[in-house]
């Protein structure tokens, strides 16, 4: 069972996005309700995702909302792992986003070893780790997020690349192991792949 926390996203848009994804019919295409010939992988994509008990929120802006939802679904019946996507717009009474954004990555941290879950939050990546790419993790807070984070794993995009990209994993604690995944993006379904 899972939890995603979309803050970007409104959730019919968050889940047309994971059946078109299972499904392998095009955003599009779902969007545009042009599903002609698609219905049985759709509807075996929308079973699959029931079957994971996931539930995606996407009125929940504050770290202390996230928490209450995952502690009131862990104990009404188990749950796996929480996504939050992005940490940066976790909401916070602070007039300092780096304050908020401290609070918001460390309660993730004492949320994912209090109550057991897998966490996985996704971040912004700064402008000017674009530019000027370097060791450093080029999130906004990055050192914020990475005290706090168990893995860090950045998207990179090669110069000149459009469809590639590779996954680097800056940050192990728990196996150590380091290193790059080659990747490749499917615009088609907002998708990324190992590149072979």
């Amino acid at each position: 069972k899972g939890l995603i926390f979309s803050l970007e996203d409104p959730q019919p848009i968050k889940a047309i996005k994971l059946i078109a994804n299972l499904s392998d019919v095009m955003q599009k295409k779902i969007l545009m309700g042009n599903i002609a010939g698609f219905e049985d992988r759709i509807e075996e994509a929308e079973d699959k995702i029931k079957s994971w008990g996931l539930l995606i929120y996407d009125d929940v802006r504050t770290i202390d909302e996230i928490m209450l939802k995952v502690k009131k679904h862990k104990l009404q019946g188990g749950l796996d792992f929480v996504a939050v996507d992005y940490i940066q717009k976790i909401q916070g009474d602070d007039t300092n986003d780096y304050k908020n954004l401290r609070r918001a990555a460390l309660a993730m941290d004492d949320m994912a070893k209090d109550l057991q879950v897998t966490t996985v939050t996704l971040s912004q990546v700064n402008n000017e780790s674009v530019r000027n790419p370097s060791d450093l993790m080029g999130m906004k807070g990055a050192g914020e997020i990475e005290s706090a984070m168990d893995a860090v794993l950045r998207l990179k995009r090669p110069k000149g690349e459009n469809y590639y990209l590779d996954a680097e994993l800056l940050k192990n604690r728990i196996f150590g192991e380091t290193g790059n995944i080659p990747l490749a993006f499917s615009k088609f379904y907002t998708r990324i792949e190992r590149r072979i």
